[in-house]
């Protein structure tokens, strides 16, 4: 579907979190940095990415009057692998890339 929508995806990856996390970086974060999000938060297993907004919508999320569009990108070390979920808000181009990402 268009548009910004709700969306959980998970995949396994290297069990070096390191290399998880280089991964990350290197394949996810640039999609959505295109896609006009920040990185807002940064811990060693989890980013939050906010979309950039206009002033008008700065002025509406102070206001409790509009909820910033948000992406959690969490890793969990499970042994013999790492787990990276992604989920929160985000446009369909960007919902497809992670999509083939997970195939």
């Amino acid at each position: 579907m268009a548009g910004d929508l709700p969306f959980s995806i998970q995949w396994r990856g290297p069990a070096n979190p390191r290399h998880a996390g280089a991964q990350i970086m290197e394949h996810i974060v640039p999609m959505f940095r295109q896609g006009g999000y920040e990185i807002a938060e940064r811990k060693p297993d989890q980013l939050v990415l906010r979309r950039r907004m206009s002033e008008f919508a700065e002025f509406l999320m102070r206001n409790k009057l509009l909820t910033p569009t948000q992406v959690t990108i969490a890793m969990t070390d499970r042994g013999d692998h790492s787990l990276t979920e992604v989920y929160g808000v985000a446009p369909q181009p960007i919902r497809a890339a992670l999509a083939r990402l997970s195939m």
